[in-house]
């Protein structure tokens, strides 16, 4: 097997490789192309319009300027197209570097490689809390691989294989039709993203060059009703039976043991349960005091973990005339959520363990925070106390000028939660550790900073919405929203539909497990909804374990009729959904 010859943007390591059963011939007639005489190199021209294609690249690679890849790039503007002469630059910037992918990012730097980050600055802070332990129960933080992640690139260790086979299978597999559909946004938001250096995009033809090369399938998602598309890839799903570039099955489970560095374990799952006692703790310690919150994200969150600079060639893709090569993280490989919360902990951790949070510069956006009016005498005494039990005994240091703080992270969703008077301290810490760990804005000018101020909630209410529910601290109250309940209704009553006479259509598997996934968001405060559902999932249980695996078209293609029995308890839990949000027996 062919071994990488670099580790992330340092010396060799026999951590990571990647490579072909059968080395590309183009590849190999790009090493001999200076021993062919004139006719020869004529005949292969003819003979095949990919040497034609290189042919030309040859040509201008002898002359093109290629330092302009090297000047700051100005912000992306929307109505620019791709900047065709970048991926040509780049293209013969590649080909001096004799397809070396890794030696061209190097050349790159900056944002490529993050060579430009004050690493000095977060080392120190590390050095600080490496001692403390997080809370029990908490995530465990593993800080040196934390900064090998943002430093090196990731996955830290991988071996992949396919066949040179499998990535022509897959060069020549058309888009999907929803793909197709969608191709205005992918083209807009691709565009976007490379102005941001989060992709790199070379001619399309060049995928044969390059040693060690995987392609997956393209395709794009919608988070809720975002109407922005976001770019993923599918290293999961073959294209035909001999197709064996399968990246994701070749990545072990999340903490599997003995391999860490190539996923490692993941807790943001237990984020939202952390947030809800951490609430109760505060509530314990000031029963009468305000309790606000504000709930940020970190922008193109994977794309700040840079790609190794071997792996990355693992999970490109094409596009039209394009080759797309990831430079950070992307959505579709199945640990990238793992490595992205190495820096995520380490973020938290940082927020929540500095000793002395009130030393720390005032930053921007903690200055631009507006606090809400105090509550009322008559307000204060209306709050819902939380009781104290062998568990829970409230914060630490509650009357300290540095009180306890807390910050679960459920991937790029985070919620800081404290008192009123130190409310402006807390997310000032926050904010603060989000940029030591993923970059200040003065750092990378023409990216968008890690908390994006345009996202950035200014007026602090003590309800707000975090990972879909609402949590109002005032009467300690999860309450899950009324569009989830009218999306699930809508679902419902499109289902009874569908089922009811003359129609006996009956529902695709798709329509059933969109409803199954928002009830079990929804069981979170109303488990009696899993219950009367249990025959439902049970039903799909049983369809999906006997569907063989070729068959991909039948999640959304083949219809299914549901039981009366099914109907009926279906029927029971629509009725619940149609209370007021604050109705004490609705499902809140």
């Amino acid at each position: 097997m062919h071994r990488a010859r670099c580790k992330g943007f340092g010396p060799v390591s026999p951590a990571r490789s990647t490579s072909h059963d059968g080395v590309s011939p183009f590849l190999i007639l790009h090493f001999s192309w200076e021993f062919l005489t004139s006719q020869e190199k004529s005949l292969l021209c003819s003979l095949h319009p990919v040497m034609r294609s290189y042919s030309r690249l040859h040509l201008v690679a002898s002359s093109a300027a290629i330092h302009h890849l090297l000047e700051p790039r100005p912000a992306p503007t929307p109505d620019e197209p791709t900047d065709k002469t970048r991926v040509a630059r780049m293209a013969a910037a590649l080909f001096r570097f004799n397809f070396n992918y890794g030696d061209l990012i190097r050349w790159l730097k900056g944002p490529y490689t993050y060579n430009h980050r004050d690493w000095t600055a977060l080392q120190d802070c590390i050095k600080v809390i490496e001692k403390i332990p997080p809370p029990p129960g908490w995530p465990k933080v593993n800080l040196p691989r934390a900064m090998k992640v943002l430093q090196q690139g990731c996955p830290l260790a991988g071996h992949y294989n396919c066949s040179f086979d499998s990535v022509l299978q897959h060069n020549l597999h058309p888009p999907s039709k929803d793909l197709q559909k969608e191709a205005k946004s992918v083209d807009e938001r691709l565009r976007k993203e490379e102005k941001l250096s989060y992709h790199i995009l070379l001619p399309r033809f060049l995928f044969r060059f390059l040693f060690g090369l995987h392609l997956a399938l393209f395709r794009v998602a919608y988070k809720n009703d975002d109407p922005d598309p976001r770019l993923c890839v599918n290293p999961t799903s073959a294209v035909s039976k001999t197709d064996n570039g399968n990246a994701n099955a070749q990545i072990p489970d999340p903490g599997a043991h003995g391999r860490h560095d190539e996923n490692p374990p993941i807790y943001y799952g237990t984020a939202f349960m952390h947030q809800l006692v951490w609430l109760w703790n505060l509530r314990i310690s000031y029963p009468h005091e305000e309790i606000l919150q504000l709930a940020d994200d970190v922008s193109a969150a994977f794309h700040r973990i840079l790609c190794d600079l071997l792996m990355a060639l693992v999970f490109a893709t094409v596009w039209g005339m394009y080759l797309v090569i990831p430079v950070g993280t992307i959505f579709g490989p199945r640990n990238s959520p793992s490595f992205y919360m190495e820096a995520g902990e380490t973020r938290s951790h940082l927020a929540g363990s500095w000793p002395d949070a009130t030393s720390l510069l005032l930053q921007d956006l903690a200055e631009q925070v507006v606090l809400p009016p105090s509550p009322t005498p008559a307000e204060a005494a209306s709050f819902a106390l939380a009781i104290a039990d062998s568990q829970h005994h409230g914060i630490a240091n509650p009357t300290s000028a540095n009180p306890e703080r807390r910050l679960p992270s459920f991937v790029d969703d985070s919620c800081t939660a404290h008192v009123y008077w130190y409310f402006r301290t807390a997310i000032n810490v926050v904010v603060w550790a989000a940029r030591i760990a993923f970059g200040f804005p003065s750092e990378d000018p023409t990216r968008p900073p890690c908390i994006n101020p345009i996202k950035w909630i200014k007026d602090d209410p003590a309800c707000v919405k975090f990972l879909g529910f609402l949590l109002d601290t005032r009467q300690m109250r999860v309450i899950w929203p009324l569009d989830k309940r009218a999306k699930l209704s809508s679902l419902l009553l499109e289902l009874f539909l569908q089922q009811s006479p003359p129609h006996r259509c009956g529902s695709t598997p798709q329509s059933i497990a969109k409803i199954l996934g928002l009830l079990q968001h929804r069981a979170m405060v109303a488990p009696l909804g899993t219950l009367q559902t249990l025959r439902l999932q049970f039903f799909l249980n049983d369809i999906v374990s006997k569907v063989p695996a070729h068959l991909r078209r039948w999640w959304q293609g083949i219809r299914l009729v549901l039981s009366r029995p099914i109907v009926n308890n279906l029927c029971r839990l629509q009725s619940t959904l149609l209370s007021d949000e604050s109705d004490p027996v609705g499902p809140a």
